[in-house]
């Protein structure tokens, strides 16, 4: 399938062109869809009583995973706000980098 995707001709960029992280991304993207894709055929082949287990179960974990998420989200924006600046350097190619000085008169 990725062979097709890059053989094909299109305004786009070749193939060829594609960083690795590219065609990792891509490979990825396709793996995930057919994983859910192969997720959903295997629960609608389940009977009713389980598949109605199955699917709350999974939208609970979902659910679950969705809330410990926001709250690490929003504990990382409180650390980030209060976080103070630290600079990295104070030269550059040998000129500092803080505004000069004046000397009072």
């Amino acid at each position: 399938l990725l062979r097709v995707m890059t053989t094909q001709h299109t305004d786009a960029a070749p193939a060829a062109d594609l960083t690795h992280r590219q065609r990792t991304i891509i490979i990825v993207g396709l793996m995930t869809g057919l994983m859910l894709a192969a997720l959903d055929t295997a629960i609608s082949q389940l009977g009713e009583p389980l598949k109605g287990a199955v699917t709350a179960a999974l939208s609970d974990s979902i659910t679950t995973t969705f809330y410990f998420a926001t709250f690490v989200m929003v504990a990382a924006f409180i650390v980030a706000v209060f976080m103070r600046e630290v600079a990295l350097r104070t030269t550059t190619n040998g000129h500092s980098t803080t505004a000069p000085t004046q000397e009072p008169a």
